[in-house]
Formats: C-alpha cells, sequence, structure tokens
C-alpha cells in the first residue's frame, strides 16, 4: 500500500470521527522521546532522543470509556548501534581492503508515521479534571533509515578529527512496525482549551530488521506527551 493512501486513510477516519461524534475530544499533541531497539545478539541499545508531533481524536463511548486514533510523525532510533546488524564485515562502510575500519560510534534514526488506536479509561479527578489509563494496538511506518557513523581520521598528522557520514538504509529496515502502546494521562480544563499530559510506553511486536541472515529487532520507547484540546474553540 503507498504511504500516500496510508495517510489519506487515516486523516478521513480522523474527520469522520469529528462529524460524527456526539462526545468528542479532538487537538494537537507533542512529544519528547527516548527510542531504542533491542537484538537477539546484542541486547538493549542506547536510546535515542526523539520527538513527534501529531493530533489526537477522542469518542467518548461513556464517562468511564473512550476510544481514540492519534496520527504523528515521530522522529526515533538507537544509539551506540552495531553496524553488523545491517552490515556484512567485509562491506566497503566497514572494510577498507586490508582491515577493519574503526568507527567511535554508529547510530540509526528512524523517520516514523505513528498510528495507535488506543482503549481510554477516564475516572474524575474533579474540577473538570480527568485521569486515564489507555493501552491499544499502535502501528508504525517507517518511512526513512539513516546510518550515522563518527569516527577519527588524521589529514595531516598531528592532527585529529571527526568524520561523520550518514547513509540511507531505508531498504534495510522492515516498512511496518506492529506493536502495542499504554500510559497514563492527566486532563484539565483550561478555558477555553484543555491540557492534556502524558506519560506512554510503546513496544513493537515486529522484526524491524530486514536484512536477511541478521539478527532480529525489535523497537521500543517512552515518552512524555502535552496536548492542547481544541474541541471548546468549535462549539
Amino acid at each position: 500500500m503507498k504511504k500516500s493512501t496510508i495517510l489519506i486513510s487515516v486523516l478521513g477516519l480522523c474527520s469522520a470521527m469529528v462529524l460524527n461524534a456526539q462526545e468528542m475530544k479532538f487537538g494537537v499533541k507533542g512529544s519528547f522521546l527516548a527510542s531504542t531497539f533491542s537484538s537477539t545478539d546484542d541486547g538493549m541499545y542506547s536510546f535515542r532522543p526523539g520527538y513527534s508531533v501529531g493530533g489526537y481524536f477522542q469518542y467518548n463511548l461513556s464517562d468511564a470509556l473512550g476510544l481514540s486514533i492519534e496520527p504523528a510523525y515521530a522522529l526515533k532510533g538507537a544509539n551506540e548501534f552495531d553496524a553488523y546488524n545491517l552490515y556484512d564485515p567485509y562491506s566497503p562502510l566497514l572494510w577498507d581492503g586490508t582491515s577493519s575500519i574503526e568507527y567511535k560510534q554508529h547510530d540509526v534514526s528512524l523517520s516514523v508515521i505513528e498510528v495507535p488506536v488506543l482503549v481510554q479509561l477516564n475516572m474524575s479527578a474533579g474540577n473538570g479534571s480527568v485521569f486515564r489509563i489507555f493501552t491499544g494496538p499502535s502501528i508504525d511506518f517507517i518511512t526513512k533509515a539513516t546510518f550515522n557513523s563518527t569516527r577519527e581520521y588524521a589529514p595531516t598528522e598531528g592532527f585529529v578529527n571527526d568524520f561523520n557520514s550518514a547513509d540511507d538504509v531505508t531498504e534495510r529496515f522492515s516498512y511496518v512496525d506492529y506493536g502495542i502502546q499504554a500510559g497514563v494521562g492527566f486532563d484539565m480544563d483550561m478555558e477555553p482549551v484543555g491540557i492534556t499530559l502524558e506519560i506512554k510506553y510503546r513496544y513493537g511486536f515486529s522484526d524491524i530488521n530486514n536484512v536477511e541472515g541478521k539478527p532480529s529487532m525489535n523497537s521500543q520507547n517512552i515518552a512524555i506527551s502535552l496536548g492542547i484540546g481544541l474541541e471548546k474553540l468549535f462549539d
């Protein structure tokens, strides 16, 4: 399925929810997140800082139960990554023809479209505030992957400098990453908008390593989010 078709379908679903819902909350949301991969060979890599920006559309089935879809663009990845999980030892990136090239560090960054669909359990906290527990399936569409490398070299005797390179490795990662998301949130009524604070965790069940014969990898991230509810502006 083409990426544009997926995005149009998501936007269409969100629009239908807004138009048809009797008790709808919607707005914009941004997150600071820390993400990493876990590998069957190396365990967990170092966390990489990132962010996400998007929207949320929550339909309340009752006072206590809601359903939301929260599409977003996110920048994820992992630091201190093992290059051999994506490349053969004798790849020109890692081998100069006579010996292995020494690197200070390898990192991976992913551009991702997130589409979580979450069940929300709402509990009143008084004064119009709501405490929420939520969980549900989350699909990540990996639209771009970049392999970042840093190594030292000496262009002139006695002078050492860092050399940075970035290689497109999108085809070495799976396009779709199925996972689950869970967290807690707190909603405050701050006329004329609402404020939402959340902390959430996502774990990917899919093997996102698309290179045959290499160790499997799973994604995961933790995020702190701030949302602004806009539904009252349209009353």
